[in-house]
């Protein structure tokens, strides 16, 4: 199987130009975002399978939205989050000014947008805020995001920098097995294909709500 890594410059963030650059490339292949790709699993608690699928199907990239306040805490927050937790591991962390894409012969099209990286170790730094107090173990939904973007920027190592309601900052390291890797390509290529299709992705079941989205 051929696969290609590539970047892209990246618009400014949420921009619809960014939104559009997420949602498909050049040749109007649809894209998995990292930060919403829990949703092809059912595991996103905030990008539903249903809506997710609707959206990619609709053919219409979505639109910006006002960010909220949570929203607005993370990105204030983001480039202090990053030095302090660079500071901590003698590591110097820059936000990239490009996406990260990865694209394969079986239809899988991936493209992560990256918080911190460093290009000499390949190293990922993923910033989180919370209202929450930290459970102490990464939730499936930013394992799957971590697993992402390791495979659209072949890192050797994520590092989430997590701030929570305690005002204390986490670091935790995620060990990203090939085997994740491979799981996660193989889904997304399926979900994709049957995007390609026009078919809704197998164990899509959709709700009330997004019975209108699905058939705009």
């Amino acid at each position: 199987m051929g696969n290609h890594r590539y970047r892209i410059e990246k618009q400014p963030h949420g921009s619809q130009a960014w939104l559009n650059q997420r949602y498909q490339d050049d040749q109007g292949n649809r894209r998995i975002s990292a930060s919403a790709a829990a949703a092809i699993y059912g595991l996103h608690p905030f990008v539903k399978q249903d809506q997710y699928a609707a959206e990619l199907l609709s053919g219409v990239a979505p639109t910006p939205i006002q960010p909220n306040a949570a929203m607005e805490t993370g990105n204030r927050l983001e480039d202090t989050i990053i030095q302090w937790a660079g500071d901590r591991l003698g590591v110097k962390f820059e936000t990239p000014d490009e996406l990260f894409c990865y694209d394969d012969d079986n239809g899988c099209h991936l493209i992560s947008t990256l918080d911190g990286w460093n290009e000499e170790t390949k190293h990922i730094l993923e910033v989180k805020t919370t209202s929450r107090e930290y459970s102490g173990t990464l939730p499936d939904y930013w394992k799957i995001q971590g697993i992402q973007q390791a495979i659209c920027s072949n890192a050797d190592r994520v590092t989430w920098a997590i701030f929570d309601n305690t005002l204390r900052l986490t670091l935790v390291e995620q060990d990203i097995t090939y085997a994740e890797m491979e799981d996660h390509i193989n889904a997304s290529a399926q979900w994709l294909n049957a995007i390609e299709l026009g078919m809704d992705p197998a164990g899509v079941v959709y709700t009330y709500e997004t019975i209108s989205t699905r058939y705009m």
